[in-house]
C-alpha cells in the first residue's frame, strides 16, 4: 500500500498502487485549437458530422448528374426523370439485398412482420420525395431545387404534432411561415411578380414559362411532404427494424412505381444510353446514391444530437451552388437569393433555438472530496 498527501487541507488516503495515483494527479489539458484538431477525441465527437457533410457531397453530385441527364442537349430525347429513378433504385436495391445476404442482416429482407406496412409506408412517401425533386430539375435551377427541400423541418414539426403528439413551438411555426415566403421568392408566380420575359432565364438551366415553373415548385413541395413523411415514419419505427432493411423497401417500391409508371405512360419507355457522357452519368448516379444513403445513415447514428445534425443539411446548398456555377455558369438572381437566405436563415434558427430549448437543466449536487471516493478493487 502506497500512501501520498494530495494536499494539505485533505487528508491522507489509501491507494493500491503508483497508477491510480497517477490517474487522479493529471496535467492540464491543452486547451488550443491546434491541440483539439490533432487529439483523436476531437475527430471521434465529430466524425459523425463529418460523414453527414461528406453525405452531402454525395447528394449534391447526384443532383447535377440527374440534371445534366435530364437537359442534355446533344441527344434527340433526353433522359426522363422516372428512367433515372428506375434504374438508381434497381442499382441500389441490388447492393441492398447483396450486403444484407452477406452479413446475415436479422429479418431479412422484410424485416419483423409486424412493422412491413411502415416499411412500405416509408418507400411510397420515400418515393414522393425523391420524385418530386427530380421532377423540378427540369425547370428549376439546382440551387432553387434544393433550397425548397430546407422546408422539410418545419413540415417535420407539424407532422409530428397531429401525428406523434410532439410539442411544435412558436418559432418552429413562425419559421414555417417565413419559409414559405422564401419559397414564394424562388417560384415567383406571376399573379404576384407579373410575367417574366424570356431573357430573364437561361434556358438551359431553368424555364421562363411561368406554368412550369409553378409546376415545378408544386411537385418539389410534393417531395417535401413525402420526406416528411418519411421521417415520422422512421421515427414511429424506430430501432425495431435494420436500417438498410428500410433503404431497401424505398429503393424496391421505387423501383417498381417507376417502372409501372414508364410502362404505362404514353411516350415514355426504357431508353439506352446513347453516349458514353450519358453511360458515364447514370454510373456516377449510381455511386453517388449508394456512398450517399451510406454516409447519411453512418453519420446520423454516431452523431447523438439530432439538432447538430439538422445543421449539417444545410451545407448542401453551398455545394450545388458551387457546381451550379462551375458547370453551367449560373448565379441565382437576386429575387432567387433572397429566397434562400430566407430560408436557410428560418431553418437554422428552428434548428438553434429547439436545441437550446432542449438542453437537459443542469442539477447542483453537493461537492466530492478525495476522502469520499472508494477506489479500492
Amino acid at each position: 500500500m502506497v500512501e501520498r498527501s494530495v494536499d494539505s487541507d485533505l487528508e491522507q488516503f489509501e491507494i493500491e498502487n503508483e497508477e491510480d495515483f497517477d490517474k487522479l494527479i493529471q496535467k492540464p489539458q491543452d486547451t488550443s485549437i491546434v491541440s483539439k484538431i490533432t487529439n483523436s477525441d476531437f475527430f471521434g465527437n465529430n466524425l459523425g458530422l463529418l460523414l453527414i457533410v461528406i453525405s452531402k457531397v454525395f447528394n449534391s453530385v447526384m443532383i447535377v448528374c440527374c440534371k445534366l441527364l435530364e437537359m442534355d442537349p446533344t441527344v434527340d430525347r433526353p433522359i426522363h426523370a422516372l428512367e433515372i429513378l428506375s434504374v438508381r433504385m434497381f442499382l441500389t436495391y441490388i447492393c441492398c439485398y447483396a450486403y444484407m445476404h452477406h452479413f446475415k442482416t436479422p429479418d431479412y429482407p422484410f424485416g419483423p412482420k409486424e412493422w412491413r406496412l411502415y416499411g412500405v409506408m416509408r418507400g411510397v412517401f420515400g418515393f414522393s420525395g425523391v420524385f418530386g425533386m427530380y421532377f423540378s430539375l427540369q425547370y428549376l435551377t439546382v440551387p432553387d431545387a434544393v433550397v425548397i427541400t430546407f422546408l422539410i423541418p418545419s413540415v417535420v414539426g407539424i407532422l409530428a404534432r397531429i401525428f406523434l403528439h410532439e410539442r411544435f413551438t412558436k418559432i418552429e411555426a413562425w419559421g414555417a411561415l417565413v419559409s414559405f415566403l422564401g419559397v414564394l421568392l424562388i417560384a415567383r408566380p406571376p399573379f404576384l411578380f407579373g410575367e417574366r420575359s424570356s431573357d430573364e432565364s437561361d434556358h438551359n438551366v431553368e424555364t421562363s414559362d411561368p406554368a412550369k415553373r409553378i409546376l415545378a415548385v408544386a411537385a418539389s413541395l410534393m417531395g417535401v411532404v413525402g420526406a416528411s413523411s418519411v421521417t415520422i415514419v422512421i421515427k414511429h419505427i424506430g430501432k425495431n427494424v435494420h436500417p438498410l432493411i428500410l433503404v431497401s423497401y424505398f429503393s424496391l417500391i421505387t423501383f417498381i412505381i417507376s417502372t409501372v409508371s414508364i410502362i404505362f405512360t404514353p411516350g415514355l419507355g426504357f431508353h439506352v444510353p446513347q453516349t458514353l457522357h450519358q453511360w458515364f452519368l447514370f454510373i456516377l448516379i449510381g455511386i453517388s446514391g449508394f456512398f450517399m444513403q451510406f454516409l447519411l445513415t453512418e453519420g446520423i447514428q454516431r452523431e447523438r444530437k439530432a439538432s447538430r445534425s439538422a445543421l449539417m443539411f444545410y451545407t448542401e446548398i453551398v455545394f450545388v451552388i458551387c457546381w451550379d456555377y462551375l458547370i453551367w455558369k449560373h448565379a441565382p438572381n437576386t429575387l432567387s437569393w433572397i429566397g434562400i437566405s430566407i430560408i436557410v436563415t428560418s431553418a437554422l434558427t428552428v434548428v438553434l433555438v429547439k436545441d437550446k430549448g432542449s438542453e437537459v437543466p443542469v442539477v447542483q449536487e453537493e461537492p466530492i472530496f478525495l476522502d469520499d471516493i472508494d477506489i479500492r478493487n
